[in-house]
C-alpha cells in the first residue's frame, strides 16, 4: 500500500500530464479556478478572525495539535497559555507540540496543485523558521453531502528530512468540491443602488442644478 505523501504526489503529477489544473485565482490564498469544472472556493469555511480563532484543530495526542484556518491569518489559539504562532499576521497551519508553538505554513504562501475533476487536488503552505522549512500539504477531498458544519480537518503523517519537514492533512468538506461554495451576494446587491451608487447621483445634480442657477442669474 503506498503512503498518502507518495499517492498525493502521483496524483498531483497525473492532473499536469493529463492538463486539468485548478489554477490559483488572483491573489487569494483559498480560491481556485479549473476550466473543466469550476471554482473552489474555501473561504465560507475560514474563521474571519473577529476573535482570533482558527475554524479547524485536530488533537493528534496529548501534547501535540494541529490548528488550521484557510484564506485568513489567526492570532490565539483555543490552549490553556494561549500559545501563538508568529508572524501571527500570516498563519495557515499550526502546530504546538509540548506547549511550543511552530508556524507550518503561511497563507501567502498557498499553492494549488492537482485536480478537482479527478478528485486529486491539494493546497501546499510553507514556511522557513530558525533554519527549518515546514510544508503543510492539505488535501482537499470532496463530499456533497456534508453540511459546512460538517466539514472536517485531520492530520494524517509527516516526513522528516534533515532541514524540511512536510505534514499532510485531509480538508473534507462541500467547499473541496467545484461551485458548491460561493460567497452569497448581499440582500442590497439584486438590483438596488448601492451607497456609492446614491452619492455620485447626488453629487451630479447638484453640480448640474449649480450651473443652471448659475447661468439664470
Amino acid at each position: 500500500m503506498f503512503p498518502l505523501s507518495l499517492l498525493l504526489c502521483l496524483c498531483a503529477a497525473k492532473a499536469v500530464v493529463e492538463g486539468s489544473a485548478c489554477t490559483k485565482r488572483g491573489i487569494s490564498s483559498c480560491v481556485c479556478t479549473e476550466e473543466e469544472t469550476g471554482i473552489v472556493n474555501l473561504t465560507v469555511l475560514a474563521n474571519i478572525n473577529s476573535t482570533g480563532a482558527p475554524r479547524f484543530k485536530d488533537v493528534v495526542s496529548a501534547s501535540t495539535t494541529y490548528y488550521y484556518n484557510p484564506c485568513f491569518s489567526f492570532t490565539e489559539l483555543a490552549t490553556q497559555g494561549k500559545e501563538v504562532c508568529t508572524p501571527n499576521y500570516d498563519v495557515a497551519v499550526c502546530q504546538i507540540q509540548d506547549k511550543v508553538a511552530y508556524l507550518a505554513g503561511t497563507e501567502s504562501s498557498a499553492v494549488f496543485s492537482g485536480s478537482a475533476k479527478t478528485g486529486d487536488l491539494n493546497i501546499t503552505y510553507s514556511t522557513r523558521t530558525s533554519g527549518t522549512t515546514r510544508i503543510s500539504v492539505v488535501h482537499l477531498m470532496c463530499d456533497k453531502d456534508l453540511s459546512l458544519s460538517q466539514s472536517t480537518f485531520r492530520y494524517v503523517n509527516q516526513n522528516l528530512a534533515s532541514a524540511t519537514t512536510t505534514y499532510y492533512f485531509v480538508l473534507k468538506s462541500r467547499c473541496c468540491c467545484p461551485n458548491l461554495c460561493q460567497y452569497a451576494p448581499s440582500s442590497s446587491s439584486g438590483g438596488g443602488l448601492s451607497i456609492g451608487s446614491i452619492l455620485l447621483i447626488v453629487f451630479f445634480s447638484l453640480i448640474f442644478v449649480y450651473i443652471i442657477g448659475g447661468s439664470n442669474a
